[in-house]
């Protein structure tokens, strides 16, 4: 699972790593983090979800959105798990899905999709005509991977969920993302092909990663996911293998990856670690494919990347340095950014992530999801902002964008690890491009 983030400060966040031979953000003049308002993005509407359960101990987590171009569809599960970041075992919860207008105002109640959903985040996606939705569960035996679509109504179109794969140990998140006429899941054990019938057209086992992003291409798909690189060593013998992020196309109809293409040509600071749990997220406009990660560095989450892949990936190369956000020591502490999330939204990308001064293994008490504009060429459009702002953890974003360009960030708030702390609770903020004259229209 992602871990939940701490503590936005008002500093500087971002400085350039002259090893890394890379852009960097130039930050507000003061080296202040502003609030949304003061950027080209305006504040909508941010609504609560209320958990379905009225159960105290309930915890929302693992949000995810898309968008059928008018209204969106944000899937959830409810659990009685606090800590769901630190590998507790997993007992199984309901999985739930609620359809938003274009005002983040929810059309009816939420749908129950499962009672037995496993912790990996679901993954769902918009085919042109209905909604899919994948997501893990336990059938009493081995968990599964499963898949139900759903109208826009949030109406399923299946009486039943349909069998993709047994998996072992899920982990994770589920990458998917639709096309004309199927749609491209990859997850940890494999990689799946899904037509729009709910049928399974093709299944490849053993290549897939729990932490891959797909978009749709004109050619069929491309996906980010780690590669596995050279094995790091310590006074006590092997760690394991290093990770580097990569580029990977998958043609119309296929599921085998063409020649995966590095994202960085290797490590530039000694000691860097890219671990199997990387974060990645990728986005299209008309012209751009766009990349994001997140980076472990002697184990602790230092820094992201952003990085425009070439159209014509034939040519192997790359015409621009890497973006770098890197954040400053906090209290003692390297900062952490981790969990980008890449939205195209008409004229830029809005890159969204969250912040913290924790080591991976101890989230603290606070955290927010900030936000930065970048450009088509990867370049950064402005300096960063905040997107949530509260005196609890807020986490796990994920963004959808409809036709209009209104932006909905769905996300998690409070974390419930210690005693007193408030248990995890779904919100969803509509978000607008200042750029942008269109308003919401209630449907």
């Amino acid at each position: 699972m992602r871990s939940l983030t701490p503590a936005f400060l008002a500093l500087s966040l971002l400085t350039f790593d002259a090893t890394a031979r890379s852009r960097a953000v130039v930050p507000a003049n003061d080296g202040a983090v502003r609030p949304a308002e003061t950027h080209s993005i305006r504040a909508l509407n941010e609504i609560a979800i209320a958990p379905v359960s009225n159960d105290p101990s309930i915890h929302q987590t693992t949000p995810v959105i898309a968008s059928d171009g008018d209204s969106f569809l944000v899937v959830w599960r409810e659990s009685s798990d606090c800590c769901f970041w630190n590998g507790e075992d997993d007992a199984p919860g309901s999985l739930y899905a609620l359809r938003l207008n274009s005002r983040g105002e929810s059309t009816g109640p939420p749908g129950l999709i499962s009672s037995s959903a496993l912790s990996p985040e679901p993954g769902v996606a918009f085919d042109g005509t209905h909604y899919l939705v994948l997501w893990y569960e336990t059938d009493g035996s081995f968990p599964r991977l499963v898949g139900q679509r759903f109208t826009s109504d949030a109406i399923p179109v299946d009486a039943e969920p349909y069998f993709i794969v047994y998996d072992s140990a899920p982990a994770g998140g589920i990458g998917l993302a639709c096309a004309e006429d199927d749609c491209l899941t990859i997850f940890r054990r494999g990689v799946a092909l899904l037509s729009k019938h709910g049928a399974v057209l093709r299944v490849d086992l053993g290549s897939g990663t729990e932490r891959s992003d797909v978009i749709t291409t004109s050619n069929g798909y491309a996906a980010t996911l780690p590669m596995e690189g050279e094995l790091l060593y310590s006074p006590y013998g092997v760690i394991g293998p290093s990770y580097l992020p990569a580029l990977a196309d998958f043609p119309r109809g296929s599921v085998d990856a063409i020649d995966p293409m590095p994202l960085l040509e290797h490590w530039e600071r000694s000691g860097s670690v890219l671990t199997p749990g990387i974060q990645t997220s990728i986005a299209m406009s008309g012209s751009s494919i766009l990349t994001a990660w997140s980076e472990e560095f002697e184990f602790v989450d230092g820094r992201m990347l952003v990085r425009q892949v070439p159209s014509d990936r034939r040519e192997r190369r790359f015409w621009s340095d890497p973006l770098v956000i890197t954040a400053p020591t906090i209290d003692g502490r390297m900062a952490t950014l981790r969990d980008p999330e890449l939205a195209w939204v008409g004229s830029k990308f809005l890159l969204a992530f969250q912040t913290s001064n924790e080591s991976s293994s101890r989230p603290l008490t606070k955290g927010d999801i900030a936000g930065l504009w970048i450009a088509e060429d990867g370049s950064a459009v402005d300096s960063i902002f905040k997107l949530t702002s509260s005196e609890e953890v807020e986490s796990i974003p994920s963004l959808a964008v409809n036709d209009r360009r209104l932006i909905a960030l769905a996300f998690v708030r409070g974390i419930g690890e210690t005693a007193g702390s408030t248990n995890s609770r779904l919100f969803v903020k509509m978000l607008s491009d200042s750029a942008n004259r269109s308003r919401p229209v209630r449907r």
